[in-house]
């Protein structure tokens, strides 16, 4: 469900307000901290510079397509659910949109005339069409890779935070894409537009523009909009973010293992092979996530990959 109209005004005008405090909170306790999350981000962007700040050299450039990779191998891309493609198919997809990448390398997220332009739609046919990932929804990993390409333009956008600034859960942020792209795009432009950029910008996770508006997006989300408190774990462990999910859907749901594992952080390979997994047995312990959330599972379909959450009165 998408937040209501309002409270999304709400949150902008906040943001715009305590951009530079918001900034300062991401730095003292951002989340993002496992190993080489920062460092391969830094090296990645300290390489964007050395060849000139030129987003086709950049793609051109071994050290730099390789330390790319790394990033988004380091940021989660390709580990869990987003297959990323082998380093040579990698690189042959990103030069293969050199002209694209150097049609915009002037241009900033705070351009005043950004959506006139229809730049939006420009980013948006890259994100459809770079041939990096195999899965369908690509918006994040996409995202993550343009930004260190065309880092004063692509917000990185994060499922968990970003969508949480504009009211859509995990599962929302994965449906109608486009549609999603496009209004996160038109705020962050306006985002740009409001704030001093240029000012703010310095070392580590403030390297870039556009990153700095990803950083005080997590940052809002951290104080303003925390997690509710969860009901007691009781044995689910990992599996409460899927608890929590299926909390907040009244109705039914249905979930690509995909989706799944971007939830979880990877489920185990006896949930993709047995159905019994999937049982609604209070002696599992994922079994307790639906279960807690007053959800039973109805339909496992292995070969789909898919499974559907009822509620338990239906």
């Amino acid at each position: 469900m998408t937040e209501q109209p309002h409270r999304l005004e709400e949150r902008i005008g906040e943001l715009e307000r305590g951009f530079s405090s918001y900034l300062a909170v991401y730095d003292e306790r951002g989340p993002f901290r496992r190993a080489g999350q920062l460092e391969h981000h830094v090296a990645t962007l300290r390489r964007w510079q050395e060849v000139g700040r030129d987003p086709i050299a950049a793609v051109r450039d071994e050290v730099f397509v390789r330390s790319l990779y790394q990033t988004l191998r380091a940021w989660g891309i390709g580990v869990r659910s987003s297959r990323i493609r082998p380093l040579p198919d990698f690189w042959a997809a990103l030069r293969s949109h050199e002209e694209r990448f150097g049609a915009l390398a002037e241009t900033t997220i705070s351009d005043s005339d950004l959506l006139d332009r229809g730049i939006g739609a420009r980013v948006w046919e890259l994100i459809e069409r770079l041939d990096i990932i195999e899965n369908e929804a690509r918006l994040v990993a996409l995202t993550k890779t343009l930004h260190h390409i065309l880092p004063r333009l692509v917000v990185p956008i994060d499922r968990a935070y970003t969508g949480r600034f504009f009211g859509w859960s995990p599962v929302v942020m994965q449906t109608r894409q486009h549609q999603r792209f496009t209004e996160m795009f038109a705020v962050f432009n306006r985002l740009a537009q409001a704030v001093d950029l240029d000012s703010e910008v310095g070392d580590g996770w403030r390297m870039s523009p556009a990153k700095l508006i990803d950083n005080a997006i997590v940052a809002y989300c951290m104080t303003e909009l925390p997690m509710p408190d969860a009901a007691p774990k009781r044995r689910a462990g990992k599996y409460v973010p899927l608890r929590e999910l299926l909390s907040r859907s009244a109705g039914t749901v249905e979930l690509s293992f995909a989706e799944l594992d971007e939830l979880v952080e990877g489920l185990p390979p006896s949930a993709r092979n047995y159905r019994e997994w999937w049982a609604n047995a209070t002696r599992n312990p994922q079994a307790h996530a639906w279960l807690d959330a007053g959800k039973k599972v109805t339909i496992v379909n292995l070969s789909r990959e898919r499974v559907r959450f009822t509620p338990m009165a239906s």
